[in-house]
């Protein structure tokens, strides 16, 4: 490939001496020779040249050039991740730029049908490797790597003499990074980065590609050693930007801080645009050293970004870098106020608002301080995106935290209960009628808090367009203060009517006639109620603004007591579960089931708490207590599953008889470690019955059930812990069933299914037998079919067309063939056939109705879209199993 210029007789050619006739006699005789590709002549050869060049090579190039600009501007920067070193399209992005790059291919094969010059093995058409080197790229852009690899190995092959052959290794080396091979590009990459004839041009894009390649291999010095090296060479102030900022991040990721935040700084020195300004002023701050340097130096210049109102919609961002920043310096509490103005200061950016809740949650929780730190977990777990890479882990710690909370509520609810117990009768009622005065009043307090701030801001909206001056329109009654403004005034006594209606000039009004009303029995427009309508006592106790209410749950008898003692030794046993497994808080843990055993001396849950902290103590060093405890388990509670574990350290003992299930029970559970999910979960499945009886059996139950989440069997995984944690409740296999449901999001109730295979289908040995003998196998190497299944009437003609237009466009380089196929009277198939196997039938699925043609077509239709293989259809169609093959693809393809 040679820099664009005009051919060698456009130069050579005195057009001006020559005169008008001289060129239309050159251009009729270059004409007349144009039909001759065989012949080596100056005619022939310029002829073929300029027509290859100014035709259709020059329109493939414009259609290649409106693709990638397609991409390029389609393209996001997600500066909270780390940044790619080019902007090559994913398969989304891919198949909308499909009529573009399929128009540049389609011109570059004109070139080469028409106009290659192959005479004694030499190609004489400069501009033929040209047309090859575009059909690559335009590959590379559709994402089809391999056909991309395979045109610039040929380009190496026969031009390998020619400066073409370095363009093309380096696209070939792109191939390889895409496709996962990066010892193969990593190869060309070093060749041609060590070669002294490398043309200039290519330098920086070589040092660029080795650094995306090392991205992948999460190489972080390396890519910062690539990057600064294609700094130095690019001309170009956008490249070195993007260089230099991805570089702070490798360098950051490397754990270099102080390098990155170096680097960023020279980002902010090349005065780049707004974001990559902006970004890099954070990242500088946030990898700022304070122990080497002074940090005012760093907060003087974020505030002055928080003063800018060219900032005001990133201002919660800044707050949060201030916050990390304080926490390096170890100042807890300024970082929690930073952190605090973030959440104040957050508008449109949900993410930086639930990362702000999450870094409070984090503080707190690492100063142990578990119920502050539950609050902001659980609001950063609301608003955090699911889509998130660490939505999962917030969510998870939420919802520990949101059941640690629970049980000391319920704890300390029932202790407060019991106490009102042991107080006469009017007591109880002055202290339940106080309960029901609190809580209107802080509900009211709540309500007028919103309103006002409402008021507030309609008010401020108002008041935006009015004139600025103090003094405008020449009185006091324009000025800007709302009290020198009538305006002002008459919109704020409208807007509180609106809201409070008429009221009386008195002081707390607000609260005085809500409380009135609440506790007088009057309604909500103020009338008063209908006694004859009150409400039975029964249902009154529901009502939270009721003393009845609160009075109804106090344990007056020995049954309702035992019932409240109960609850609490419940909630102290899952308490302690879950500061051991959940908070991973062993001392807490210790400290909750030592505070249950002071309280309650004997209970049925006893032994399963003592062997608890029996571990509790052995797993904190502390061996002379889990010995007392061990000996006491022995001694009374001779014979239960606790005392035979404690006596064995907490290993779980085969009798000799039994002692098969033991060793079958270790090789399940060695191939559930390697990952052989399958073969563990038919090993446990036939030996569940010989090992019914055997204290190993629970354990067989979990390990099955954990099987099926390993094949991620979601459904079955859920119904087998839940059976696991019914059958065995009071144990520790069942309090681990439990603990993984509600990390799930599961409720653990009574009604659970259980793991007889006699319900539900059977095992799943038979379950796997049916699959295998059904009529449809799967063989992803097949031809397949692309089937869209519709229900209701249909306009055939409307997708006839919409289906031809997004193949000819979209697909024209593949051979398609399409069908529309009634199956009864209610559904319609339309069939596109012609994919070489199941990957490319998926392919097409997935970027159908990105067409917004086809999107807006399939709107108005009850649908559903499946990949078939070309023997799977024979059998769906002859027999119509529409239900059939459903439940096969679902189970199959779905996975």
């Amino acid at each position: 490939m040679r820099p664009f210029s005009y051919p060698s007789v456009i130069r050579t050619v005195p057009f001006l001496a020559i005169g008008r006739w001289g060129i239309l006699l050159f251009l009729g005789v270059m004409s007349l020779a144009s039909c001759k590709r065989t012949k080596d002549s100056f005619t022939s050869r310029t002829y073929h040249e300029m027509t290859s060049r100014f035709n259709p090579l020059f329109n493939g190039t414009e259609a290649y050039k409106a693709g990638v600009l397609k991409v390029e501007q389609a393209h996001q920067e997600d500066f909270t991740q780390l940044l790619p070193v080019y902007k090559w399209p994913d398969e989304q992005a891919a198949g909308t730029i499909g009529p573009d790059m399929d128009r540049a291919m389609e011109k570059s094969v004109k070139v080469i049908t028409n106009h290659s010059m192959v005479i004694s093995n030499e190609q004489k058409n400069d501009y033929i490797d040209d047309s090859y080197f575009l059909i690559g790229q335009a590959r590379f852009y559709k994402r089809e790597f391999f056909s991309a690899l395979e045109t610039f190995n040929y380009i190496l092959q026969q031009y390998d003499k020619e400066e073409i052959a370095y363009d093309a290794r380096l696209w070939g080396a792109r191939c390889k990074i895409q496709i996962g091979n990066p010892a193969g590009a990593k190869a060309d990459l070093e060749l041609l980065y060590n070669d002294q004839k490398l043309p200039k041009r290519l330098k920086e894009e070589v040092l660029a590609t080795m650094a995306q390649m090392n991205m992948g291999l999460k190489k972080w010095e390396d890519v910062a050693v690539n990057l600064d090296e294609a700094v130095a060479v690019s001309r170009k102030k956008d490249h070195r930007v993007r260089y230099a900022f991805i570089r702070g991040q490798a360098l950051e990721k490397a754990g270099q801080t102080y390098e990155a935040s170096q680097a960023f700084y020279s980002v902010v020195k090349m005065k780049p645009s707004y974001d990559f300004y902006f970004h890099s002023q954070l990242n500088r701050a946030r990898n700022f050293d304070v122990y080497a340097n002074d940090p005012r130096l760093v907060y003087d210049e974020l505030g002055k970004m928080i003063k800018d109102e060219k900032n005001a919609e990133n201002r919660d961002q800044i707050y949060y870098v201030m916050a990390e920043l304080a926490l390096k310096e170890e100042e807890w509490p300024t970082a929690e106020d930073y952190l605090v103005l973030s959440i104040r200061n957050s508008t449109t950016n949900t993410l930086q608002k639930a990362l702000s809740y999450l870094k409070l949650g984090e503080i707190n929780f690492g100063f142990q301080d578990y119920r502050k730190a539950q609050v902001y977990y659980d609001s950063s777990a609301t608003i955090f995106p699911s889509e998130h890479p660490r939505f999962q882990e917030v969510a998870k710690r939420a919802a520990v935290l949101n059941r640690m909370v629970a049980d000391l509520n319920i704890i300390e609810e029932q202790d407060s209960l019991q106490k009102l117990a042991g107080l006469d009768v009017a007591t109880q009622r002055r202290i339940a009628e106080q309960v029901v005065a609190d809580l209107i009043a802080k509900e009211e307090a709540e309500r007028e808090a919103e309103e006002i701030a409402a008021l507030n801001q309609e008010l401020a909206e108002n008041s935006a367009g009015l004139p600025a001056g103090p003094m405008a329109g020449g009185g006091p009654s324009a000025g800007k203060w709302y009290f020198y403004n009538p305006n002002l005034i008459s919109q704020g006594r409208s807007a509180f009517k609106r809201v409070w209606g008429d009221r009386p000039n008195v002081d707390n009004w607000a609260q005085r006639s809500r409380m009135r009303d609440q506790l007088s029995g009057r309604g909500e427009e103020g009338a008063p109620s209908d006694s004859s309508a009150a409400e039975p006592v029964a249902e009154a106790s529901t009502d939270p603004y009721k003393a009845d209410t609160y009075l109804a749950r106090i344990p007056m008898s020995p049954e309702k007591m035992e019932t409240s003692n109960g609850l609490i030794r419940e909630a102290f046993i899952d308490l302690g579960l879950v500061y051991k497994d959940g908070l991973e808080d062993l001392p807490k843990s210790i400290k909750t089931y030592e505070e249950l055993l002071a309280r309650y001396q004997e209970f049925p849950e006893r032994a399963r708490v003592l062997y608890t902290l029996f571990l509790l103590y052995r797993e904190q060093g502390e061996t002379q207590r889990s010995e007392a405890l061990r000996l006491e388990l022995m001694q009374s509670y001779a014979g239960t599953e606790f005392a035979i574990l404690a006596a064995n350290n907490g290993v779980p003992v085969a009798k000799e008889d039994d002692r098969p299930c033991l060793l079958e029970y270790e090789k399940a559970y060695r191939l559930f470690q390697d990952k052989r999910y399958r073969d563990a979960e038919n090993l446990l499945s036939k030996k569940q019955a010989d090992c019914g009886d055997d204290l190993l059996a629970p354990h067989y139950q979990l390990l099955y059930a954990l099987c099926l989440g390993g094949r991620s069997k979601r459904d079955d995984m859920v119904k087998a812990l839940k059976a696991c944690y019914a059958q065995y409740t009071n144990t520790e296999v069942g309090a681990q069933a439990r603990l993984i449901l509600e990390q799930l999001g599961e409720p653990t109730g009574d009604q659970v299914a259980t793991n007889d295979s006699s319900q539900e289908g059977g095992t799943k040995e038979e379950e796997t037998a049916a699959q295998e003998e059904g009529p449809y196998k799967r063989n992803s190497k097949s031809q397949h079919r692309y089937m869209m299944l519709i229900e209701g009437t249909v306009s055939i003609n409307d997708l006839q067309i919409a289906f031809n237009d997004h193949n000819s466009e979209f697909h024209r380089f593949q051979k398609l063939g399409q069908q529309i196929l009634p199956l009864n009277q209610e559904i319609m198939a339309v069939v596109v056939t012609g994919f070489k196997n199941e990957a490319a039938a998926s392919a097409y699925l997935k970027a159908l109705l990105q067409d917004p043609r086809m999107a807006q077509v399939a709107a108005g239709l009850k649908y559903t879209e499946y990949v078939i293989s070309r023997e799977n259809f024979t059998y769906f169609f002859k027999n119509k199993d529409i239900e059939g093959y459903a439940l096969f693809y679902n189970q199959n393809y779905k996975k």
